[in-house]
């Protein structure tokens, strides 16, 4: 075990730590399609990972925090999911299936496009009402 890794798991979790007791608390509000491609895809990215014979540590974190909020999300019944919802998942299953048909190596890159992509709906629910999202733990994020 890497010095680093307990500090890689510190910062990795507290983000998702702001987000899930602020949606909890009703003052956070996430888009729930965001959350469930990021959690499939967080899934996918660390499979590749582990095939490439990399360091599964942040992805293990990024993977469990998203199943937290994820999770979560369904408790809060924030649910929503439109027509631009769901092009984005198409996109997301185009990356998916990028993923099967290549090498680890291929489907890492397109995994991580896939993964900003499926924040899109995110932004747009921000960019409509800001008060509601976390700045702190996207800020942390970052």
């Amino acid at each position: 075990m890497s010095i680093l890794e307990p500090f890689i798991v510190l910062t990795g979790l507290v983000p998702y730590i702001f987000l899930i007791f602020g949606i909890l608390n009703g003052t956070v509000k996430q888009s729930f399609a965001t959350w469930i491609l990021w959690l499939a895809l967080d899934c996918i990215m660390l499979r590749g990972i582990i095939v490439q014979h990399g360091s599964p540590i942040l992805y293990s974190v990024f993977t469990l925090g998203t199943f937290i909020v994820t999770v979560v999300l369904v408790f809060k019944k924030q649910l929503s999911w439109g027509m631009f919802e769901s092009f984005v998942a198409i996109l997301v299953l185009l990356c998916i299936t990028i993923y099967f048909m290549s090498g680890a190596y291929t489907a890492t890159i397109a995994t991580a496009a896939a993964l900003s992509i499926a924040g899109i709906p995110q932004i747009i629910d921000t960019y409509k009402n800001p008060r509601t999202t976390s700045t702190l733990a996207y800020f942390l994020f970052a």
